[in-house]
């Protein structure tokens, strides 16, 4: 099951064409921090989130490959774990509550 939900990330990635771009509030200042409950400060610039902590990896940046302008697919840098080269990919659904106030989920097949 997780192949296929990478088949549908990557055949959705390649059939993108337009520019993702996050919410201008979210970066209109340069570099915005934004609080999570969970993963704690994250920065947004126009088409980059940092701060994201993967697995016990690390914290990594992730650029914005592809949006709906609610469903936001994103793409790290590339890393060597375990000698493997991999990118790891977050598929993020953004709800704007308010002006400041954003509610977001990971949206899985399962």
């Amino acid at each position: 099951m997780n192949f296929r939900s990478l088949i549908v990330i990557v055949s959705l990635l390649v059939c993108t064409e337009s520019t993702c771009v996050f919410p201008g509030n979210f970066w209109s200042s340069g570099i915005d921090s934004w609080y999570d409950s969970h993963k704690g400060t994250l920065n947004f610039t126009s088409t980059t989130l940092a701060g994201w902590q993967v697995w016990t990896i690390g914290s990594f940046t992730f650029t914005c490959d592809s949006t709906d302008q609610t469903n936001y697919v994103l793409r790290s840098e590339e890393f060597t774990y375990l000698g493997l080269n991999l990118e790891a990919f977050l598929c993020l659904r953004m709800t704007q509550q308010s002006s400041t106030k954003y509610t977001y989920d990971t949206p899985t097949s399962e």
